[in-house]
């Protein structure tokens, strides 16, 4: 079954690689634009890679993992509402329980129901993620939500959603008591709350006048920057995962 899952994984990133490239010469994409991109799409694999890897270790390397992520990314938000007035503190300390809490679902998910279902919630929505953005550079036309984020589009959206069934379905075999309908609901809700994830952390930054949180990851900004998708999408697989095992007499 691993070996299973290292082939997909290696199709969606080679699908996604085709498609940067296509986007480029499409575009007519300078030297310098190839390049960041390209700086971007090693980034984004090496972090998938390395989730993925600390998920597989088991529970405390992964729980130790998540520990520094979280803090990570609480700092990163901190660091900018040290700035802000001090009416932000109380929502500054909300919202680090919040990315707690939310990534916390995904140690739930490994301790409960093991590697595979923790891999398969961590791809729904790196796959949401890439997808969307791009699916949104290729034909992306009407805007998404431009107050928020002006550079998400309907297209980006629609394509999102669209991979993350597709990896759901190309996926099921890490989720073997699930059918095709269980399968496709938790592919339509991940991706949608990876969605809503990115687009709430975008009106934080907006509300704090920021284009990231910071630029540890190249092409990404922080790790807050790169997790935001998780913070929602994480529980709503763990609950939503839990009610149709349940239904299911699982």
């Amino acid at each position: 079954m691993i070996t299973r899952l290292v082939i997909v994984i290696g199709v969606m990133f080679a699908i996604g690689a085709g498609m940067n490239g296509f986007i480029h010469r499409a575009h007519r994409s300078d030297t310098h634009q190839c390049r960041n991109d390209w700086i971007k799409y090693c980034v984004f694999v090496a972090f998938v890679a390395t989730v993925l890897t600390f998920t597989y270790v088991g529970r405390f390397g992964f729980g130790a993992f998540l520990v520094l992520i979280i803090a990570t990314a609480a700092g990163e938000l901190w660091g900018h509402v040290g700035k802000a007035p001090r009416t932000h503190l109380f929502k500054a300390g909300v919202l680090t329980l919040i990315i707690a809490a939310g990534l916390g679902h995904l140690l739930l998910t490994e301790v409960r129901h093991g590697f595979m279902v923790c891999a398969f919630a961590f791809l729904l929505v790196a796959v949401t993620d890439s997808y969307a953005q791009l699916i949104g550079r290729l034909a992306g036309k009407r805007r998404l939500c431009p107050r928020l984020s002006p550079n998400k589009t309907v297209a980006g959206l629609v394509g999102g959603i669209g991979a993350a069934l597709f990896a759901a379905m190309i996926c099921s075999f890490l989720l073997p008591g699930f059918g095709l309908v269980s399968i496709l609901l938790l592919g339509a809700l991940t991706g949608l709350a990876a969605v809503a994830g990115d687009l709430t952390f975008s009106a934080v930054k907006r509300r704090l006048g920021i284009k990231d949180f910071s630029r540890i990851l190249p092409g990404h900004g922080g790790i807050l920057d790169r997790v935001d998708s998780l913070i929602l999408a994480a529980p709503v697989f763990f609950w939503t995962h839990y009610a149709l095992g349940f239904l299911n007499g699982g």
